[in-house]
C-alpha cells in the first residue's frame, strides 16, 4: 500500500539533532586554541545560537586544517559543523561538511570505527532530515552493519538506527523491510523498559499499521505509545497530541467515529495551547476532525473544522509563520 500523505505527517521525526549526535572523540593532542573554538562552537549550537556556532566551528576547522596529523579533530569539527549548517538552513553546505568528515575518516590508515560511525550517522540523519530518503538509506545500512559487528545484533545502542532505517524504508514504500526493522527495534526497546525510548518505536510502527489498513493493531500500538508519552511528558505535551491524533485516525479507520472525534478535539486543544492556534499541526488535526464529523453526519462541525484547516494551510502556503 502506498504511504498516505495524512499518516506520513503522524510519524515522529526520527532526527533529534541534540540526541543523535555522538560525544566528542577528537584527539587529546589538539592544542588549546582548537579546543577552545570547538567547545565554544558546540556549546553555542546546544544553546540554539547557530550563527555564533558556525563562526566558532569555522575557526576550529581552520586551525585543525593547518596542523598535520590532526585529521581526527578536523573530521570531528566538520561533523559538528554539518549539524550547525543544517540548523541554519544551509542544506548544501551541511551535506558537504558531513561528506568531507566521512571522507577524512575513511582515508585514515588507523581508522577508528567508532568515529566512522559518527560520520555515517551524521550523513544519514542530515539527508533524512532533508527528505533525501533514498540517499540516506545506504548510510543507515552501513551504520547498522558496523554497529552490529562491533556490539552485536541485539545491543540496545543499535535500536535508534533500526528505527531510523525502518522509517526511511517506510517512506520509500518498502513496507516489508520497514516492518522487520521496527519489530527488531521494538524487541530491543521492550527489554530496556524505558518509556522514553519505546514510545517513538511504538508510534512509528503504529503509523505503518495505519497505512496498511490494520486499524486494530495500530490502535493498540498508539495506545501503548500514548501511555508511555503521558508517563514522560504529562498529558498536555505536543508529543502526546501527536499520538492522540494518530490514534484518532486509527479509530476513524475502524469505524469508531465518535471516539475518533473526541481524540481529534483533544489533540487540537493541546496543539493550540502549546504550539499556537495557527500551527500546521493544528490545521492537520482540524482536517482529520472534519472527516470524523462528516462520518457522524455533523455538517456544522465538518464545515468548521474544514474551514480552519484550509485557513491554516493557506496561511502557511503563503509564507505565514506558526
Amino acid at each position: 500500500m502506498a504511504l498516505q500523505a495524512s499518516s506520513v505527517a503522524f510519524r515522529i521525526p526520527i532526527v533529534s539533532l541534540l540526541l543523535v549526535v555522538p560525544g566528542l572523540t577528537a584527539s587529546a593532542r589538539v592544542a588549546d586554541t582548537w579546543d577552545a573554538e570547538y567547545q565554544a562552537g558546540w556549546s553555542a549550537y546546544r544553546q540554539g545560537r547557530f550563527a555564533e556556532a558556525e563562526k566558532r566551528l569555522i575557526a576550529a576547522e581552520s586551525i585543525a586544517s593547518s596542523r598535520p596529523g590532526e585529521a581526527s579533530s578536523l573530521a570531528t569539527t566538520l561533523d559538528r559543523l554539518a549539524w550547525v549548517r543544517l540548523a541554519l538552513g544551509k542544506e548544501a553546505a551541511a551535506i558537504d561538511a558531513a561528506r568531507r568528515s566521512l571522507e577524512i575518516r575513511e582515508r585514515r590508515t588507523d581508522r577508528n570505527d567508532a568515529e566512522l560511525r559518527e560520520s555515517l550517522n551524521t550523513n544519514a540523519c542530515i539527508l533524512d532530515a532533508l527528505g533525501k530518503y533514498a540517499e540516506a538509506k545506504p548510510y543507515y545500512e552501513r551504520l547498522l552493519k558496523s554497529a552490529e559487528s562491533a556490539k552485536g545484533a541485539n545491543d540496545p545502542s543499535i535500536a535508534r538506527t533500526l528505527d531510523n532505517l525502518a522509517t526511511v524504508n517506510h517512506l520509500l514504500k518498502k513496507e516489508a523491510e520497514a516492518e522487520a526493522l521496527y519489530l527488531r527495534a521494538l524487541a530491543i526497546r521492550e527489554k530496556e523498559g524505558d518509556p522514553g525510548r519505546i514510545a517513538p518505536t511504538l508510534h512509528n510502527l503504529g503509523v505503518l499499521r495505519l497505512d496498511q489498513g490494520r486499524f486494530d493493531e495500530a490502535r493498540v500500538l498508539f495506545e501503548r505509545a500514548l501511555q508511555a508519552k503521558t508517563k514522560i511528558h504529562g498529558d498536555r505535551h505536543p508529543e502526546v497530541a501527536r499520538t492522540l491524533e494518530a490514534l484518532g485516525s486509527a479509530r476513524l479507520g475502524a469505524g469508531e467515529h465518535r471516539e475518533a472525534s473526541e481524540l481529534f478535539d483533544r489533540a487540537i486543544a493541546i496543539f493550540e495551547r502549546t504550539l499556537g492556534p495557527d500551527h500546521p499541526h493544528v490545521g492537520r488535526s482540524h482536517a482529520e476532525a472534519a472527516k470524523a464529523a462528516k462520518a457522524l453526519g455533523r455538517q456544522d462541525d465538518e464545515d468548521r473544522h474544514a474551514e480552519r484547516a484550509e485557513t491554516i494551510r493557506t496561511k502557511h502556503a503563503q509564507g505565514g509563520k506558526p
